[in-house]
C-alpha cells in the first residue's frame, strides 16, 4: 500500500477513487481484515471455525479499515495540528491525494474551470504561492470532505451489516 501510494503522488488525473481504495486495502484494510479473521479462527479452539463467519469477520475489518482510511484523509482538512499531532495538510503537501481531492477533482463536482484549476496546482505540486489555499478551496467547493464523509459512512454501515450476520453474543 505505501509503495502503491509514494508511485501516484501529486497524481490526481490518472488516479482513480477506484486505484485509491484499492491503495487503502493494502496500506491499511488488509491489517484490519485479516486481524479479525485471525480473530474469528482463534476464537473456537476446541472445534473448527466456521468458514462464513471468518469471512463475515474479514469483511468487517476490511470495511472498518477503509472507514479508517477516509476519515483519515478528511481529518487532513478539517483538524488542526493539535488534534493530528502533525502539521494539517501534511498528507496533501507530501502529495498523497487522498478522497476528499479526489472526489473534488471528478468530473462535474466543480465547474471545468475549478477543476482544471485543482489539476494543475496539483500537477505543479503545490509550488506556487497559494496553491494550498486554492485546493482546499476546492475541495470546499467540490463538497469532497462532506462526499468523503458520506463514503466513510457507507463503510462504517457496510461493517455493521457483517456484524449483524454473526451469532448474538459478548465478542460480537
Amino acid at each position: 500500500g505505501e509503495l502503491a501510494q509514494s508511485a501516484v503522488r501529486f497524481e490526481a488525473v490518472d488516479y482513480s477513487l477506484e486505484d485509491y481504495l484499492a491503495k487503502s486495502f493494502y496500506k491499511t484494510a488488509s491489517l484490519l481484515a485479516a486481524a479479525c479473521h485471525a480473530a474469528a479462527l482463534l476464537s473456537r479452539p476446541q472445534s473448527s471455525p466456521d468458514a462464513e463467519e471468518c469471512q463475515n469477520c474479514y469483511r468487517f475489518g476490511a470495511y472498518i479499515g477503509l472507514a479508517f482510511q477516509v476519515v483519515d484523509d478528511i481529518l487532513d482538512f478539517i483538524a488542526t495540528e493539535e488534534e493530528l499531532g502533525k502539521p494539517a495538510l501534511a498528507d496533501l503537501k507530501e502529495g498523497n491525494l487522498g478522497a476528499p481531492v479526489l472526489f473534488a477533482a471528478q468530473d462535474g463536482a466543480l465547474p471545468e474551470k475549478h477543476r482544471q484549476e485543482l489539476l494543475q496546482a496539483i500537477d505543479r505540486r503545490l509550488s506556487r504561492d497559494g496553491d494550498l489555499e486554492l485546493v482546499k478551496r476546492l475541495v470546499d467547493e467540490g463538497k469532497g470532505v462532506e462526499k468523503s464523509k458520506a463514503l466513510a459512512r457507507r463503510f462504517v454501515d457496510l461493517a455493521s451489516l457483517e456484524l449483524d450476520k454473526l451469532d448474538p453474543g459478548e465478542a460480537r
